[in-house]
């Protein structure tokens, strides 16, 4: 008998958990439901919203841009033609006031002038040491 009552106490405390463990995944799946839901309305406002400003900026008028454009091809082969003019004035320009120069051989490379050997980069910092030290005493 004390086994049949301790069976009976094992059963109501499993059922009993596993009434707790459902209700409690029904809690969860609802609150993810509430906010899958309320989601889904601020993304359907959201898309609502943006139509409407996309209707309300097609609906605005607009700027003849092709007129303008139509007359400003009709300037295109006066402007080119004015353009190679002027191009023709400065390198005429040009030729008639630069004369002609050739090109000077060094008897010095540029490489060897610009980078100085080791031991001048020392005696450089040496000599800067020295009157660093010698500002320092006056």
């Amino acid at each position: 008998m004390p086994d049949e009552t301790f069976r009976r106490e094992i059963n109501v405390i499993k059922s009993h958990a596993e009434e707790q463990f459902v209700s409690a995944l029904m809690r969860f799946h609802q609150c993810r439901l509430i906010s899958h839901s309320s989601k889904l309305e601020k993304a359907t406002i959201a898309k609502s919203r943006l139509k409407n400003n996309v209707k309300n900026t097609r609906e605005k008028p607009r700027s003849p841009l092709r007129n303008i454009v139509n007359t400003d091809v009709s300037r295109i082969d006066i402007l080119e033609h004015q353009l190679s003019e002027l191009k023709d004035l400065i390198c005429t320009r040009f030729q008639s006031d630069n004369k002609h120069v050739e090109q000077y051989n060094s008897v010095i490379s540029d490489q060897t002038a610009t980078i100085p050997t080791v031991a001048e980069r020392l005696s450089k910092n040496n000599k800067c040491k020295k009157r660093r030290k010698v500002i320092k005493q006056r």
